[in-house]
């Protein structure tokens, strides 16, 4: 989309990268999780899990990875893509 570029979703922005917080010697440090579920996912960015399903199955936003027990995962990249496609 232009004109789009350098504008981000703040709930997937912040909640991703303020996930975990870990605390050494004097001081915290952020870490973030190598990858957040759909339910994670669908609570960050204010859509629904359905719809996050729907985006995988017409290849819009495909999960970074898929649990032998069928739940998804989304990473860094998936994030940022999902944030596109909602600007």
């Amino acid at each position: 989309m232009p004109g789009n570029t350098g504008q981000h979703h703040p709930d997937v922005d912040d909640q991703a990268t303020e996930a975990n917080v870990t605390t050494t010697s004097s001081h915290a440090t952020r870490a973030q999780p190598s990858s957040w579920s759909i339910s994670d996912v669908a609570k960050m960015s204010k859509v629904t899990s359905r719809t996050l399903r729907h985006y995988d199955q017409i290849g819009l936003l495909e999960p970074e990875s898929t649990a032998p027990n069928g739940y998804r995962y989304y990473g860094q990249p998936q994030l940022h893509r999902l944030q596109r496609i909602l600007l």
